[in-house]
Formats: C-alpha cells, sequence, structure tokens
C-alpha cells in the first residue's frame, strides 16, 4: 500500500484534484457572481454604502444635500482621481463619459461628501504631522452656483479612530473627524459602474 501513495499515478491524481479544486474557486469566485474568494472588494463596497447612511459624530463643517451637488472629484483607492459631473440623466464619468454610473451608489459617495462633521479643531499646528501636505488626495463639491468646497485628505489615526483633513487648503486649521469621511477613499471606479 505504501507503494501506491509513491507512484506516479497516485502523485497525477492528487494534482489534477489540487488543479480542479482552484479552477472551481476562480469560478466560483469570478463567474458566478457570489461573495466568493474573488469579490472581497464588492462586499467592501456594499459595506462602504452602508456605513454611507450612518450619522457621523461632531458638528458640521460641511451640510450640502446630494440634490445640491452638480459635480464632484475624490481620489480612489488606487489613488486615481475619479471626476462627476450631474447630467439631466443622472450622473457622467468625466474622463469616460460612455461608462454607466450606477447612481445610487454615487448617492452613498456624496452621503461621505456633502456630510462632513469635525470631533475637534487643531489651530495653528503643523499640517505634515497630520498627512496634509501638497500632494495630499483632495476631493471637491460643487454646487449650482459653481461654488467649489475642497477637503484636503491626511492621515488616518487607527488608535484613535480619527481622520484629519482640511477645507479650501487651509492647512493652519486641521479638522478631526471621527473616522467616516476617510471611508470615502475605499471606493473603486469599477464600483460606480452599473452591472
Amino acid at each position: 500500500m505504501g507503494d501506491f501513495f509513491k507512484s506516479r499515478g497516485f502523485k497525477i491524481a492528487v494534482f489534477v484534484i489540487v488543479l480542479l479544486l482552484a479552477i472551481v474557486l476562480i469560478i466560483e469566485g469570478t463567474l458566478l457572481d457570489n461573495k466568493g474568494f474573488f469579490n472581497k472588494h464588492k462586499d467592501l463596497a456594499s459595506q462602504l454604502d452602508e456605513e454611507s447612511t450612518k450619522e457621523d459624530d461632531g458638528n458640521n463643517i460641511i451640510l450640502m444635500p446630494n440634490d445640491e451637488i452638480y459635480s464632484f472629484s475624490f481620489t480612489d483607492a488606487d489613488g486615481v482621481n475619479l471626476h462627476f459631473e450631474r447630467t439631466d440623466d443622472g450622473w457622467v464619468y468625466v474622463d469616460n463619459p460612455k461608462i454607466s454610473i450606477d447612481s445610487d451608489r454615487v448617492n452613498c459617495v456624496l452621503n461621505y461628501l456633502g456630510d462632513v462633521k469635525c470631533i475637534d479643531v487643531i489651530r495653528d499646528a503643523d499640517p505634515e504631522k497630520y498627512g496634509l501636505v501638497k500632494e495630499s488626495p483632495v476631493a471637491v463639491i460643487t454646487d449650482s452656483s459653481d461654488s467649489s468646497i475642497y477637503i484636503s485628505f491626511g492621515d488616518f489615526n487607527e488608535d484613535k479612530g480619527q481622520f484629519y483633513y482640511a477645507i479650501n487648503y487651509d492647512y493652519s486649521t486641521v479638522y478631526v473627524n471621527s473616522g467616516k469621511l476617510n471611508k470615502i477613499m475605499h471606493y473603486r471606479i469599477e464600483d460606480l459602474i452599473k452591472n
């Protein structure tokens, strides 16, 4: 019996079984669109959507209803600056207007950008200490009168659960968010495309 486990036939059979298992995992995760091995980011986007509806702690710094935002941009999880504009038909991705955009997902993104709160304000601080530099990722929301608000993203302090940001490039005032605002940067362009 010991010779059977050492035989070439047994080794080939084990290899074929492992290969079939790998193929099943790939098919399960990509083609069937289940919550499989390769669809973890899809689950993350759904979690981000759910988080966007939760009330944040602190005082409002920005409060602009979603229907008053006519264009917006933000840096996504891959470091790509995404820019969208409202049209009569919904939202358009400016870099590729042919892509169909998921309006429900856009509303979730706008829940983060249109209702920004702070739990603390740090004045006359060294902005670099909080991750705020010229190269910091920036989100922009613009209303119908073409007035824009710029939100510069700094560091997220995991120990304190705090996220640092600045408004309109004024790095002399650092705002502290309870961590909700940081989540917008976990979306990707793929999450905003209508299936």
